[in-house]
């Protein structure tokens, strides 16, 4: 059984190889819904990644400030604080990261669902939907 036969049910389908056959229109279809729920659920990832990051910032930045006036007293090292210092500079790179992907993966998804063209222009206008109430990503002051 060929490759076609597995995606078309009718053996006309599956034998006709034009490009304007309703099973091929079927498969563009197909291959289409599948990129779109693939880039929706790479959005959803990103989502997590940024939250994550967030979180690891956060932490890093405490940890930071710890380690600061720990050597300022002089309870800590000068190895301490350095250490502190590159974990929050890898943090604040890894939160820059995770939020260029999820911009990324959202102008993939807005590609994939049709919303979006090559040269990035939108086929109709946007307005602010009231109703969401997750917050997205805030890239100018994280």
């Amino acid at each position: 059984m060929s490759r076609t036969q597995l995606w078309c049910s009718t053996p006309t389908c599956a034998e006709s190889s034009a490009p304007s056959t309703p099973c091929s229109q079927l498969q563009g279809t197909r291959v289409t819904l599948t990129q779109v729920f693939v880039s929706y659920y790479a959005l959803q990832t990103s989502e997590q990644r940024v939250a994550t990051s967030d979180a690891l910032l956060a932490s890093a930045q405490q940890s930071a400030q710890v380690a600061a006036g720990r050597y300022r007293e002089g309870v800590g090292s000068i190895l301490d604080l350095l250490t502190a210092q590159s974990a929050l500079a890898n943090a604040r790179a890894q939160n820059v990261q995770s939020r260029w992907q999820w911009y990324t993966a959202l102008a993939q998804l807005a590609r994939d669902a049709g919303v979006l063209t090559v040269r990035g222009a939108a086929p109709f206008t946007f307005s602010a939907d009231s109703t969401l109430k997750k917050s997205l990503p805030n890239v100018i002051n994280p």
